[in-house]
């Protein structure tokens, strides 16, 4: 869905497997033990910065370039978890001179207990599509 109106809200669904955290743990080189070793229900812990990732589903939708994130993690997110993001558009600007946009968003992050797992926001530009 492409963001141009800002308090619009989009939605994000994902849930992370053992398989999707092991390749994580490869690429980032974060072998903590909690992302190794599988808790006494089987679960390992997803990586924030993996679980972040719902967040990069909206930037693809559209064409954004990510200038500044922060990010907030509450709590933890295992395996087998289903996270649901909430990013709203906050600000939607655009550029006096170049064929963008400034944008800012928010976003809240819950586990399938409506538990808030992360929040924060991201700052950046959306390239002009007309």
């Amino acid at each position: 869905m492409k963001a141009t109106t800002v308090g619009e809200s989009f939605l994000y669904e994902r849930m992370f497997t053992v398989e999707e955290v092991r390749q994580f743990t490869e690429i980032s080189r974060d072998k903590g033990i909690h992302h190794v070793i599988p808790d006494d229900k089987d679960r390992l812990v997803v990586h924030g910065l993996l679980t972040t990732t719902i967040l990069t589903e909206f930037g693809g939708e559209n064409n954004f370039m990510a200038r500044n994130v922060n990010l907030q993690f509450l709590r933890p997110v295992y395996t087998g978890d289903l996270i649901s993001c909430v990013i709203t558009l906050d600000q939607y600007d655009r550029h006096p001179i170049k064929p963008q946009y400034q944008v800012k968003t928010s976003f809240i992050g819950k586990n399938q207990d409506g538990k808030e797992v992360a929040t924060g926001y991201f700052e950046g530009v959306i390239f002009a599509r007309d």
